[in-house]
């Protein structure tokens, strides 16, 4: 008897899987959150919560349709562990040691941080990822090639095996992975799609475990991509990338952390790196600065001011970012 034969035929193995991807969906949709932006959706904040509800449900029933469920689902659990287990106690460190770096950024503020809604939006997108990326993981487990390889040379097979050469290849890459991640930050906040991105804004003060509480649907268009670990002419060296997504994770942190470093806010923004300073000011006005991993595509398209990085004539006082910003012109916007 075949693994899928026999996972189909268990119950508790199948149907188990989907009770356990419901019960975490309603856990982790209980707590609504409150419409606080300057940006008026066109979409209903229910029609939001149904299609995030409907996206963490299909996505765990659509493994039944993995050549080997079995192997499939033993990957969810494995990487749902990792992510939501790994992301949340990461968090929890960042958010101890950056509290001792350096001032608050807005320290004006009393309300006390919405611990309990980001960490459960972000174990619900963390499980979304999971469920993408355990699709490249178990192609790996049942032995059939995927992108990642774990040495230069096979990484680079049409170029001479060169780190700094690699080293190129990555950061053109990350350009081009920052202007997706810039567009996508960008349209999520039109007021057609605001609806799915508002959940990320009911933190307008965040803390490192606000770092990826994002609309499920925004979790798949912003980590579809690790689909493409799939295939494996789309070569990828496992040591660059383990320290790419790393250094991502942690920066992701820093971003969300509400306090400004010193020494990191003068020393990143030079290489047009973000920082806490550049990304909570976007939290704390919602309509400018969409940059995630670089602030470099706020400074060519005139959306955003950095405090100690690169700024265009307009952009030289806060707030004056570019007059045609839609989200601060027409009637898509609040009086500030």
């Amino acid at each position: 008897m075949s693994i899928t034969t026999t996972l189909t035929s268990s119950p508790f193995a199948v149907w188990g899987t989907i009770a356990v991807g419901y019960a975490i969906e309603r856990a982790l949709s209980s707590t609504h959150t409150s419409k606080t932006t300057h940006v008026v959706p066109h979409v209903s904040q229910r029609v939001a919560d149904i299609t995030g509800t409907a996206i963490v449900l299909l996505g765990t029933v659509a493994g039944l349709l993995h050549p080997e469920p079995y192997v499939y689902y033993t990957c969810l659990v494995t990487m749902s562990i990792f992510m939501v287990g790994g992301v949340l106690l990461g968090a929890l460190l960042m958010h101890g040691l950056f509290r001792f770096g350096g001032p608050k950024l807005q320290s004006y503020k009393i309300q006390p941080p919405k611990y309990v809604l980001e960490v459960k939006e972000t174990a619900r997108a963390m499980y979304v990822f999971a469920l993408l990326a355990s699709y490249p993981f178990a192609q790996y487990r049942m032995g059939i090639p995927i992108a990642i390889k774990w040495s230069l040379a096979e990484a680079q097979p049409y170029a001479p095996e060169s780190v700094v050469l690699y080293a190129f290849t990555v950061a053109c890459v990350t350009l081009l992975v920052d202007m997706y991640m810039y567009i996508k930050h960008y349209v999520f906040h039109c007021p057609e799609l605001f609806a799915f991105h508002r959940t990320h804004h009911t933190f307008h003060d965040p803390t490192p475990f606000a770092g990826f509480a994002v609309h499920p649907l925004e979790a798949l268009v912003t980590f579809g991509p690790v689909l493409t670990l799939c295939n494996e002419k789309l070569v990828v060296w496992g040591q660059a990338y383990a320290i790419w997504v790393t250094f991502f994770v942690i920066l992701n942190f820093y971003l969300h952390s509400g306090y400004e470093i010193p020494i990191i806010e003068k020393t990143l923004p030079m290489l047009f790196i973000n920082t806490s300073c550049f990304h909570n000011m976007h939290h704390e006005r919602t309509v400018t600065n969409f940059g995630e991993l670089l602030y470099l595509w706020d400074y060519v398209f005139d959306t955003g001011y950095h405090k100690y990085g690169y700024n265009k004539r307009s952009t030289a006082e806060i707030p004056n970012v570019r007059k045609a910003n839609v989200f601060l012109t027409g009637k898509h916007a609040k009086s500030m």
